[in-house]
């Protein structure tokens, strides 16, 4: 065992039945990429970076100390100036490489899976006396080589790439590959000061990556229509709800919760947060003769004053309980496996937010009638969500403006939002403004870390895109779910009629394109 308290052994032959074991045993993993930059001085000394869970750590290999030097956390911010002096110091050459890692949480450590590493396919114990005998289980079963930190050192100078490349080029440029990575990772190595705008056009949208590491485990496409079966893959989740004046939907909202199909031990661990926005009739007064029929735990924070769909949201993430978030909208039905579909995703991917599309109801329709809601609602099978497919008038109002009329296909023309990054954009849309708030799913603390909603918007439109693009600017994926979708009750605009919803986008488009100027 090494100083950190792990022990590591290569894997011989295929890592796919390694993950496949323990995955069957401790459900699925979480999925994440990391990169790895291996930095060469004089004297054979090495400074090891490892950028992972948006966190660089840094380790000195040097042949006059017998182990790794306990490894130091530097911040992102600093990562520029880090490179910058690595360089000062002689470290000029250097190799790097990107690993997909796998984690299995194990008692209280976990068991680390990680693909393409400098030394091969590597299994990592952590916290290794909590998880020790399952990793002694897991070394045996599969015959895997237990290394110790000479083993490793050996390793990495046998395999390490001998063709080096220069960390910065004989005028100061970093390597290309290595910019390309860290901006992908959400890694600031930008001039100073840079803008929210500026850092969209260095993030990458391919999360290519993980639609293998998803198919592998739970055997359905992570962009496919085939629904995920094992509901034990489920786990708690808290449903944010915000909630203003929609007394006729609410409890749609929430028997559509109440059919998904889950065991009802599962829901009981589901927390609902409604947050009745200052609403004329109490949310409350149409949910609590209802409560007794619920099988999750449900709060219901009334607000006296309306203060927008930000704060209400952002008071939900602050009384959640759970690590794994959905919003809602208080007009929105879920298909019945909704839940499941969310859950394990967001489980999986700590780096992305989920989306599922619409298809538009009438408020007579029979899909709003409670008794057919109880009994489970299956997904749309088509949607005109506006994300999906939609013909645009090139008069309608948005970020870029269209010459001529068009019909635009989201899915198809930017590949299931995978070519929208950089800062693309097709017709009137770019991938923050896939971010829509009636439903989407991701973890607590990615928006804690993005800052929450902002609120600047004031009435209909953009705070939910501004939500994304800083989600977006900090290294994270937007994936569409298509397993699953939601049916949108219609409803005549909140904003008291269409025309002053109209000035209340055109008054926030103007302000999120100022904002996407301001320094970050």
């Amino acid at each position: 065992m090494n100083k950190t308290g792990s022990k590591k052994a290569v894997i011989i032959g295929n890592s796919g039945s390694v993950i496949q074991f323990l995955t069957q045993k401790f459900g699925p993993p979480v999925v994440q990429r990391k990169f790895s930059i291996f930095t060469f001085g004089k004297d054979n000394k090495e400074i090891h970076l490892h950028f992972y869970k948006k966190q660089c750590q840094l380790k000195l290999v040097d042949p006059g100390i017998p182990e790794y030097l306990k490894p130091m956390v530097i911040e992102n911010k600093n990562t520029k100036t880090l490179l910058k002096t690595l360089l000062s110091l002689g470290f000029t050459k250097c190799t790097f490489g990107k690993i997909l890692v796998y984690e299995f949480p194990v008692n209280n450590g976990s068991i680390l899976v990680m693909r393409n590493t400098f030394i091969g396919d590597v299994v990592e114990c952590t916290e290794a006396k909590s998880c020790e005998t399952e990793f002694l289980h897991l070394a045996k079963r599969f015959r895997l080589k237990l290394l110790n930190d000479s083993d490793i050192k050996i390793l990495v100078k046998k395999n390490k790439n001998t063709d080096l490349k220069p960390l910065f080029d004989s005028l100061g440029v970093l390597n290309a590959g290595i910019r390309l990575n860290l901006e992908e990772l959400g890694f600031d190595i930008s001039a100073a000061n840079p803008t929210l705008r500026s850092r969209l056009t260095a993030i990458s949208n391919d999360y290519s990556c993980y639609e293998s590491a998803f198919e592998e485990i739970t055997k359905t496409k992570l962009v496919g229509k085939k629904e995920i079966k094992t509901v034990k893959w489920f786990k708690p989740i808290s449903i944010i709800i915000p909630c203003f004046n929609s007394e006729d939907t609410i409890l749609q909202t929430l028997y559509s919760i109440e059919a998904q199909k889950l065991p009802k031990k599962l829901l009981k661990e589901v927390e609902v947060i409604v947050v009745d926005d200052g609403s004329e009739i109490p949310a409350a007064k149409r949910i609590y003769p209802e409560i007794k029929n619920f099988t999750f735990r449900i709060k219901i924070i009334r607000l006296e004053k309306n203060q927008g769909l930000s704060s209400a949201r952002n008071i939900g993430v602050n009384l959640a309980s759970n690590e794994h978030i959905i919003f809602l909208d208080s007009d929105i039905i879920i298909g019945q496996n909704y839940l499941l579909e969310h859950s394990v995703r967001a489980r999986m991917f700590p780096d992305a937010i989920f989306l599922s599309f619409k298809k538009n109801i009438d408020r007579i329709s029979e899909l709003t009638n409670i008794k057919r809601i109880q009994t489970g609602v299956k997904p749309p099978e088509n949607y005109d969500d506006i994300r999906f497919s939609r013909f645009i008038h090139k008069e309608k109002k948005g970020l870029y403006k269209l010459s001529v009329d068009s019909y635009i296909e989201m899915l198809n023309e930017s590949n299931y939002f995978k070519n929208l990054g950089y800062g693309r954009h097709i017709g009137l849309f770019d991938l923050p403004s896939m971010v829509v708030g009636h439903n989407m799913s991701l973890q607590r603390k990615t928006i804690i870390k993005s800052g929450f909603f902002s609120n600047y918007f004031s009435g209909w439109g953009m705070e939910d895109a501004f939500f994304g693009a800083r989600v977006i600017a900090d290294g994270n994926f937007v994936i569409p779910v298509l397993s699953t979708g939601v049916y949108h009750i219609n409803h005549p605009p909140r904003s008291g009629s269409e025309k002053k919803k109209q000035r209340e986008l055109e008054s926030n488009l103007k302000l999120y394109d100022k904002l996407l100027d301001q320094e970050i």
